[in-house]
Order: C-alpha cells, then structure tokens, then sequence
C-alpha cells in the first residue's frame, strides 16, 4: 500500500492544527504506518494528539524488500551465492571402509526470503559412477528461480554384475538401499541447517536423474527407514519426488501419506524402459499419492540434457503446487 508523502512545511501545518484545534484530517489522504489510528466517526469529536504521539509518525520507516514477481517459475535472480563441499555425513561402504558424504549448495543472492525451499538433486551412474557436479546446471537453474538447491554425493559400487531397471537385481537393490540412506542423511543434514542457510524445513523437495532418479523415489517412499549416514534426530520425510529417467525399486511402497510425484521420461529410453515410469505412477496413484508422468517423445535416456530448459519448466510448475509455493 501505497505511502502518503507530505512536504516539511504541509507536515508541520498539520501537526499544528492537531496540536491547537485537536482535529484530525478526514479529507480521505491514507496516514503514515505507524501514525496513531483514529477510532472516532466522523461527527464526534477527535481525541487531541499530543506532539510526543506525532513524533514516531515524522520517522520513516522501510518496508520489507518485495519478492521478485514470477519467483519459481521464471529465472529472477541474476547473482547466487555457492558453497562447495559441505560435509552432511559418512558411511561404510560396501568394503567396510568409511566413505565422507558432502555436499554443494546454490542460493540466491540478496534474497528477500528468510527462509526457502530446498531442492536435493542426485546423480545418475548406475551407482558405479557419476558425481553430484554433474547436476550443476539444475542447481544453479532452480536456484536463479528463487530455490536453494543441494547437489549431494552417495556411496558408490566398484562394480555391479548387469542387471534390468524393471526389477532390480539384489546386490544393486542393496546399492540403491545405501543411496537412499545417505540422501536421506542429506535431507536431514538441512533441516538441521536451515536456519544457517535460509531454509524453509517443511518444504523439501528431492529430484534425481537414472539411479538418482531410483534414489529419490526411495527417498520419498521410506521416511521411516532413515539409515545412519548422518544427523539422526531430525525427519527424513520431503514434500515432493521427482524423478528424471527414473522408476521405483519397490512399488508397494508407493502409499499414502506420501509426496506428490512427477516423472519425466523419454518414449525412446533403452535403458529404463517408459513402461518402467509408466508402472511407477500407476502405483503411486494406487496407492492414493497424485502423480503426473511427462513423456519427451523424441528424447532417450540423455533426456536430463536435451531437454534440461523444458524439464526445468516442468520441474518448478510442479513445486509450486506440491510444495504450496502459491
């Protein structure tokens, strides 16, 4: 709303006139926010208005920093603020030795915010390979939109024996167990945090591409089996799943109460098969959790490159209403 301005000789005038005639003006001008409020109709008389009560009124205050209009869903911070190799936790892997879980963080700069959602990304790789920088161009794309994002590490396998995406074969099942307990140690690891780095803690979100696709889903469908990768105490639940490429390691899972889901896919993936997605969000709907599937016709499994601008899109229509940015 809107502020009246008066010049220093109309202010004084009318300062005057209060202090002598103890009115006040009803000529329909909006008055200062912190002027003292006038309860008397306009026929009875108005109290007098001392010159102590008038003195925070000639103090100008400022008004809190407006959020950037089409924050979320288009790109509207130029400048971000990137922390790099932040320690969230550690495990053994599957050798017994201890692996240290860290993680990158992007957020807009000057942010008029105090407190934003959170995005966790993870990488894809079969979970042989792959490392969080890969991720990069979706932190820092999501982060221009208003979010703060976390590109995260997981353990690795030196080697898994081949194996489909459909149903997965136990030593990679129990790769994608591990997985999920150290992205879930993430999740927790920034709630802790999030007040050190302008969190909102009840609006996360997790989004993955292949195995970190897999990942996510695992995430989102298993807050009551958190591991103990790190920060126990704090929940493991998110408000929201996306998955790029992606399926579910165990469908009966997929229940409410539960996050919203989305599932990008390409029709022309040979390495997680579109009936995989397809089987995934009919699951989920089943079992009473909403989710929307986003076929790329032309695309294949590279389609967290060819089709980054249009998933990005996709991505942050989706938190808006999954996480109730609107």
């Amino acid at each position: 709303m809107a502020r009246a301005r008066r010049s220093g000789v109309a202010a004084a005038a009318a300062a005057l006139a209060l202090l002598v005639a103890g009115c006040s003006d009803d000529g329909g001008g909006q008055r200062a926010a912190d002027a003292a409020p006038t309860s008397a109709s306009a026929s009875a008389p108005a109290p007098t208005t001392s010159a102590t009560e008038l003195a925070p009124a000639a103090t100008p205050t400022t008004a809190p920093p407006a959020v950037p209009e089409g924050r979320y869903v288009e790109e509207v911070f130029t400048e971000l603020e990137h922390e790099r190799g932040l320690r969230y936790g550690a495990a053994l892997d599957a050798d017994g030795e201890q692996v240290e879980l860290a993680l990158d963080l992007w957020a807009p700069a000057d942010d008029p915010l105090a407190a934003r959602p959170v995005v966790v990304l993870v990488h894809g790789g079969g979970f042989v390979s792959g490392d969080r920088s890969s991720m990069a161009p979706y932190g820092e794309a999501l982060a221009r939109r208003g979010f703060v994002t976390a590109t995260v590490s997981y353990r690795l396998r030196d080697r898994l024996p081949p194996h489909g995406w459909s149903e997965l074969e136990p030593e990679t099942e129990r790769a994608a167990h591990d997985a999920q307990h150290d992205v879930q140690a993430a999740v927790r690891w920034l709630r802790a945090h999030a007040d050190d780095h302008g969190i909102d803690p009840e609006r996360i979100a997790v989004l993955g591409y292949s195995a970190g696709a897999i990942t996510a889903v695992e995430v989102g469908s298993s807050p009551d089996d958190p591991g103990t990768s790190g920060t126990p105490g704090e929940r493991s639940d998110v408000s929201a799943v996306v998955s790029i490429a992606g399926t579910a390691a165990h469908h009966d899972a997929l229940v409410a109460p539960g996050p919203a889901v989305l599932m990008l896919h390409g029709a022309l993936d040979a390495t997680v098969p579109i009936a995989a997605a397809k089987a995934t969000c009919e699951a989920a709907r089943t079992g009473g959790l909403p989710c929307h599937l986003v076929v790329f016709e032309q695309a294949g499994h590279d389609v967290v490159a060819t089709e980054r601008t249009a998933i990005v899109d996709e991505t942050t229509e989706f938190l808006v209403g999954a996480l109730g940015l609107r």
